[in-house]
């Protein structure tokens, strides 16, 4: 599950902020609050702020770490803590709440998720110009709430759930006035479910269990998030878009997998180079399989779970191909946004490619990812070798995809299923068209010919025809 669109908007256009053409917002002076130190039992009501609504979190902090520079507070609602909570199954214990500090943040350099992922996007707030904004200083304390988000417990099997997310208005100062400004927290913050950081795979909890083991990754999803408000909109003043923006978090859980031993988007073992065993559902690029014809530079709210799939697969061929975390660190960080961000990026790491370029290689690199051997830059699978890059002195590994052992379960009346990349099989005309949509691949199969084959094929203006001879 994903966050409702109104904080997806929020967070890539946020509202009162400095833009080319003013201030979008009154006049006014807000008066910072001093940034205070967090200890271990303290109490807070949180505010959970819904699309014209607010929701009071009671809650309480019950683990605070410290790396000696940056401070993490681990906060849990009250209605979903062990001691007191409604369904022991479904709410936090100290277990899962010393398992989240030690992952995220500990003392030493190089060895939890704040560092390895501000190694590669940078800091996640820190000097700014706004007014409207909380201060600097504020960079110090990150906060973590976990709760029971919709208030829809544990899921049924198949059951969507919102896992976490970023809400960029608590990094608003408070004021009465415009009135969503009351709904701010004051502070650095992100929220995971607790009954999915409480499912257990069996009578006992452990970090490992898929779900506690995915939420750990949502840990890195949404500090990308946090991340990204602050480098290129706040640093950058500049609009981010959502598909570029998500499809920085997922190579976020992507490149910190094997780090965190969390499988991530991937869904093959994060301690396994390989492309893995065929029939894989996991992870993301199962769907992507079946809509690898849609759009990736657009975001549709009512069927995210696609554009998430097709954003992922872009974002793992990119992370693969053209420079692996130095290429999404300068994406982020740089004064662009959308195919522009790309492109500055791949300019700085070396690279001539358009978006165009980069969208046929990729359309190709599909085709061939059941081939270890295919030259670059049509190469998503390296048989059982890690993809290495660095950035901010660190050192990311990324395993092999191989796009034919996915497994895409879909509903034509019965459970049917497809294997690799979708392919329209047609020979002559297409009656429906394919690739219609700007950046985006549309498959059509020619079939297995042997001899002399003449084929004529034509295309709009505009589009780019590749065909690919795979024996």
């Amino acid at each position: 599950g994903h966050p409702p669109p109104w904080i997806v908007e929020f967070n890539n256009n946020p509202p009162l902020l400095q833009r080319s053409g003013g201030p979008a917002g009154p006049q006014r002076s807000l008066r910072p609050q001093a940034q205070r130190a967090v200890a271990e039992g303290d109490r807070f009501t949180f505010i959970s702020r819904q699309e014209r609504t607010n929701v009071a979190v009671p809650a309480t902090a019950r683990r605070v770490v410290s790396d000696g520079s940056t401070t993490l507070a681990v906060w849990v609602a009250d209605r979903e803590w062990s001691a007191t909570c409604r369904v022991a199954h479904e709410c936090m214990t100290r277990e899962m709440v010393d398992a989240v500090a030690r992952r995220f943040l500990r003392p030493g350099a190089g060895n939890d998720i704040y560092d390895w992922t501000t190694a590669v996007f940078g800091a996640p707030w820190g000097e700014h110009e706004s007014m409207y904004l909380i201060p600097s200083e504020s960079a110090g304390q990150i906060h973590v709430l976990f709760y029971d988000i919709d208030g829809d417990g544990i899921p049924s099997r198949g059951q969507r759930r919102t896992a976490g997310y970023f809400h960029g208005l608590n990094n608003y100062l408070r004021a009465d006035d415009p009135d969503w400004l009351q709904a701010s927290n004051e502070r650095l913050m992100f929220f995971v479910d607790a009954p999915l950081m409480a499912l257990r795979d069996g009578p006992t909890w452990d970090v490992t269990d898929p779900s506690p083991s995915a939420r750990i990754s949502t840990l890195a999803h949404e500090f990308q998030h946090m991340i990204h408000f602050y480098q290129k909109t706040v640093l950058q003043d500049d609009l981010s878009e959502t598909w570029l923006n998500e499809m920085a978090s997922m190579v976020a859980q992507d490149l910190l997998a094997d780090k965190i031993e969390s499988d991530g988007p991937r869904g093959v073992g994060y301690y396994d180079p390989t492309a893995g065993e065929a029939g894989n559902w996991r992870g993301r690029l199962d769907r992507y399989n079946f809509h690898n014809y849609i759009q990736v530079t657009t975001w549709d709210r009512e069927n995210s779970l696609k554009h998430y799939a097709i954003n992922y697969a872009l974002g793992a061929y990119l992370a693969r191909t053209y420079g692996g975390a130095a290429l999404f660190g300068d994406i982020v960080t740089n004064g662009r946004s959308g195919v522009a961000a790309i492109e500055a990026g791949l300019r700085t790491q070396g690279y001539t490619e358009s978006f165009g370029d980069v969208l046929a290689n990729w359309a190709v690199a599909n085709l061939l990812s059941d081939n270890p051997r295919a030259p670059s830059p049509y190469r998503y699978n390296l048989g059982g070798t890690w993809s290495t890059s660095r950035a901010g002195g660190e050192t990311y590994r990324l395993g092999s995809i191989d796009l034919y052992n996915y497994r895409w379960y879909y509903e034509t009346g019965a459970y049917d299923y497809l294997d690799g990349p979708r392919l329209y099989h047609w020979i002559g005309r297409y009656p429906y068209g394919i690739g219609r949509s700007p950046h985006s691949n549309g498959y059509t199969k020619l079939g297995r010919m042997t001899g002399t084959v003449r084929l004529r094929v034509s295309a709009d203006a505009g589009m780019r025809i590749t065909v690919v001879v795979k024996e």
